[in-house]
């Protein structure tokens, strides 16, 4: 049986597009926007509307790679753990950048600020890529 949920686009981008899920069996199989939406009034951008051949691609990465071959969550992630950790002992801080720009703009956003502070020390930057070029652009516009 075919279940409609509402929901909003966390795609890159600020707007959070009101989206209507068609689920079937657990798995949505349609998307579209939202035409009770006061603002968007049931539009989805093409990366949203185009969301689901991506979504489940057989060929999509569902598992950690390492070197090219598919290991546990558990091995990547004390992979990962243990490479930072001697890095940064042999190199100090300044050889981990920690950057991150782009994807969901809500509290998931803040996940690897929360990472860090916990790690210790990395080198980061301000502000982002995207604002400042946009910014500067539109002075000139």
């Amino acid at each position: 049986m075919r279940e409609i949920r509402r929901t909003v686009c966390n795609r890159d981008c600020p707007d959070a597009c009101s989206i209507v899920a068609h689920v079937e069996d657990g798995r949505v199989v349609q998307l579209g926007g939202d035409p009770a939406h006061p603002v968007t009034g049931g539009f989805l951008c093409w990366r949203t509307n185009n969301f689901l051949p991506l979504q489940y691609h057989p060929e999509r990465l569902t598992t950690p790679l390492l070197r090219g071959n598919p290991v546990s969550w558990d091995e990547a992630l004390d992979f990962a753990a243990r490479e930072l950790t001697r890095i940064r002992a042999g190199s100090g801080p300044q050889a981990i950048f920690h950057y991150r720009s782009g994807g969901s703009l809500g509290a998931l956003k803040h996940l690897t600020d929360y990472f860090f502070s916990e790690f210790g020390p990395v080198t980061s930057k301000r502000g982002d890529i995207c604002s400042g070029g946009g910014d500067a652009a539109q002075l000139l516009d």
